[in-house]
């Protein structure tokens, strides 16, 4: 996989010996078994190696969020001052957002102590309890599904304190916040999916009216959005001219 989205050997060793490899490369082939982007994959690698060499995952020890925040503002903070970012907002964000991600894909993010009830977390509960029992779910898929679903819910806040008052244009707007926050077009879709399983359940439990599961909507991924899309015009031109249709290309862009 390093292989393959890197060109340079000494950066591909890099992130052959760099912490966690074998993590990192398995989370980077769930996210192109998904359909990620080459952009994406190569942005999120980079960034799981900063992560994996600020934060301490031996032993499969879970991390907790506070953890990730302190590391994710230290990064932040050598980035701009180091001139390689305009802000630290960014960097910041895209450092906590790939790094929970990952956590909850290991399993090794931790759970709010019981002290810290989490919004709706009985109905949480309910919901990855089903994805379990009745769907056989693996422990760090279940892990991702509950963070997505908090992480939306905990957005709402207490404007919305009944399953029941959320509608499709909160999980639009949330999905569009997230969006223009950082988060890529395959985090963005993987939201979704999950809402959407999340509020198919929450019908199947009466918590809500019927459809909002069928509503919402998700970017459309493509494998290779990445790729260009032909060589760019002098390329194109130079070739032409080889072939000896350069003065006929050469009209035709006159006419037009």
């Amino acid at each position: 996989m390093f292989e393959d989205l890197f060109a340079y050997p000494k950066v591909v060793a890099r992130h052959h010996n760099g912490p966690e490899a074998s993590k990192r490369l398995r989370y980077l082939k769930h996210l192109a078994d998904q359909g990620a982007a080459r952009e994406t994959l190569l942005r999120t690698a980079r960034e799981l190696l900063v992560i994996a060499e600020r934060l301490d995952l031996s032993g499969g020890r879970c991390v907790r969020q506070a953890e990730i925040d302190a590391a994710a503002q230290s990064w932040a903070r050598y980035q701009h001052a180091r001139n390689r970012a305009w802000g630290e907002k960014w960097s910041r964000r895209l450092f906590h957002d790939v790094a929970a991600a990952w956590l909850c894909f290991l399993g090794q993010l931790d759970e709010p102590a019981p002290n810290e009830p989490k919004v709706h977390c009985e109905k949480v509960d309910d919901f990855i309890a089903y994805q379990h029992d009745e769907r056989g779910l693996s422990a760090s898929t279940l892990a991702n599904q509950r963070w997505q679903v908090e992480t939306f819910l905990e957005h709402l806040g207490v404007e919305k304190s009944s399953i029941a008052d959320i509608t499709v244009a909160d999980v639009d707007a949330f999905l569009n916040v997230k969006a223009r926050g950082g988060w890529s077009r395959v985090s963005v879709a993987t939201s979704a999916h999950v809402l959407r399983a999340f509020f198919r359940h929450a019908q199947r439990r009466q918590w809500c009216c019927a459809g909002i599961a069928a509503a919402i909507d998700a970017p459309r991924l493509f494998r290779e959005e990445a790729l260009p899309m032909g060589p760019a015009w002098p390329m194109s031109s130079g070739s032409l001219r080889a072939r000896g249709t350069g003065p006929r290309v050469t009209s035709v862009t006159t006419r037009f």
